[in-house]
């Protein structure tokens, strides 16, 4: 592994010559710039046919600059953005993906991977910057699973305009996945059962939706109401936008809100009955005894009502997590179906 420094220069620029003999190229990053007489742009336009690219960034700059500006600004550059990561650029085998997630910025080139601390942007060149270059195969494989990780959570390239709130939704439909395993994480656990052998087991005290769930939930539904919000004011729409304001996803991740806040408050399910509760409930089958509470029978008739309760409760709640999240993949469906369709 070597440590690449620099100020006043762009120190990953000892890799770009490798790019148009390579058979495979990753980028991955927050910001990038993807221009004629960029370094890098002429070196990924370097890559051979028979080579594969895949990049992976995000909005350029900040994301909230673009809230700030003029609509017919934001649009414009944004656009240019999207329009820079079209797979059509290159004359390799490319594929896009946008993450508004990933901060980190590695790039891989066949046998070698590189990370570095600033973005691909010719403002990095400025600033004093580092980077681990290296070709061990254990680095290398790290870098690849976790660049799957952020790919996995990326929305694929799609020219759905360029309107920010568009991207949040896809990007919520692209988290979807991630978001059922946090939600059955919650709630579910494995145990063992033979040797080595797991099964996993509903727990009803992890009957919930982790805040993360809930926050994109709401990020999703702020998303749709400023669609909205713009429909109703009759103004300027991009593609995607008329696209989700003629759709029903609004009413589907309102839905989807309501159905995790009712998760949550545990209004569904029936009232958890405890011992003093059970007892009092039997107590006067058996006021002729000496010491009732100390019935046998009552005893029993207390045990088997409680169970009952932690029955009816367990399947209630399960039916209800269930069909949240069928209804959180059936959002996800709608929402690239509708949007890449």
């Amino acid at each position: 592994m070597r440590v690449l420094t620099s100020i006043d220069d762009l120190n990953y620029r000892e890799l770009l010559p490798h790019f148009s003999r390579a058979s495979a190229v990753t980028i991955v990053t927050y910001s990038m710039e993807l221009r004629r007489n960029n370094a890098l742009w002429e070196a990924l336009r370097s890559i051979p046919a028979s080579g594969r690219l895949t990049l992976i960034a995000c909005i350029p700059d900040c994301a909230m600059n673009y809230f700030h500006m003029a609509e017919g600004d934001s649009a414009i550059r944004i656009g240019k953005y999207y329009a820079a990561l079209d797979p059509k650029n290159f004359r390799c085998h490319a594929e896009s993906f946008l993450s508004h997630h990933n901060h980190a910025k590695i790039i891989r080139c066949d046998g070698q991977g590189y990370v570095r601390s600033a973005n691909f942007t010719m403002g990095s060149a400025k600033s004093f910057e580092a980077g681990c270059l290296t070709d061990r195969p254990e680095d290398v494989a790290r870098m690849d699973a976790f660049i799957e990780q952020i790919r996995g959570r990326a929305i694929p390239y799609s020219k759905v305009g360029s309107s920010l709130h568009i991207q949040y939704l896809l990007q919520f439909a692209a988290d979807i996945p991630w978001l059922m395993e946090q939600v059955r994480f919650s709630a579910y656990e494995e145990r063992e059962i033979y040797k080595d052998v797991f099964e996993s087991h509903f727990v009803l005290e992890g009957f919930d939706i982790p805040i993360r769930v809930l926050q994109s939930l709401q990020e999703a539904v702020t998303a749709w109401n400023a669609i909205e919000q713009k429909a109703e004011a009759h103004g300027p729409l991009s593609l995607g936008e008329t696209a989700v304001a003629e759709s029903g996803i609004g009413n589907t991740v309102e839905r989807l809100l309501e159905a995790a806040q009712s998760i949550r408050s545990r209004d569904s399910l029936p009232p958890p009955l405890s011992e003093e509760k059970a007892t009092q409930f039997f107590i006067n089958d058996y006021l002729m005894d000496e010491d009732p509470t100390s019935n046998p029978d009552l005893l029993e008739r207390v045990e088997k009502a409680i169970e009952q309760n932690r029955h009816e409760r367990q399947v209630t709640a399960q039916g209800e997590l269930a069909e949240f999240l069928r209804l959180l993949e059936n959002t996800g469906t709608e929402i690239f179906t509708t949007l890449r369709g």
